[in-house]
């Protein structure tokens, strides 16, 4: 399934509210292995996925 654009805008702006609920938190990141997708509080780039896989190793 893929995700319209108001989807993707809901799904940014939640986990942006989310990381906003508590000082200690920076981000929040949101990963789906198996569809290669990657959500952030802080970004909606489309290669983010990717960005994250490298910095983690």
């Amino acid at each position: 399934m893929d995700f319209n654009t108001n989807e993707l805008g809901q799904i940014g702006s939640k986990l942006y509210e989310l990381s906003n609920t508590n000082s200690l938190i920076h981000s929040i990141y949101l990963l789906n292995d198996q569809k290669k997708l990657a959500f952030s509080s802080l970004s909606t780039r489309a290669d983010l996925f990717n960005c994250i896989l490298v910095s983690t190793f």
